[in-house]
């Protein structure tokens, strides 16, 4: 009986928390002066990936590669101003301080 509880348990998953990217929204629109469309064809990506990255439906962790092609595309003076929004972005999230990897209080 208590296999079947746990079982249960394990079966449902709190959805995780959308944030948009909204660092990634303001740099398109009021720095680079470009649209969603031009940024995703610049990062080799879809118009509707692209979105779903702003919207911050996709991409929960960005990678390397992605965060350079980004800081190309968008005009950041450097790629550091763009890990710590997308640090930001994480604590939100997962409920976490990354570097020190414990949960924020409530």
């Amino acid at each position: 009986m208590g296999d079947q509880c746990k079982n249960e348990k394990m079966k449902y998953k709190e959805p995780m928390k959308i944030v948009p990217r909204d660092y990634l929204r303001n740099q398109r629109k009021y720095v680079a002066f470009k649209s969603m469309e031009a940024v995703a064809e610049e990062i080799g990506v879809s118009y509707e990936y692209y979105a779903q990255l702003e919207n911050g439906n996709k991409g929960r962790k960005l990678s390397i590669n992605m965060i350079l092609k980004l800081t190309k595309a968008l005009g950041f003076t450097s790629c550091y101003r763009l890990v710590w929004q997308e640090k930001k972005v994480q604590e939100e999230m997962f409920g976490t301080d990354m570097g020190n990897k414990k949960a924020l209080p409530k």
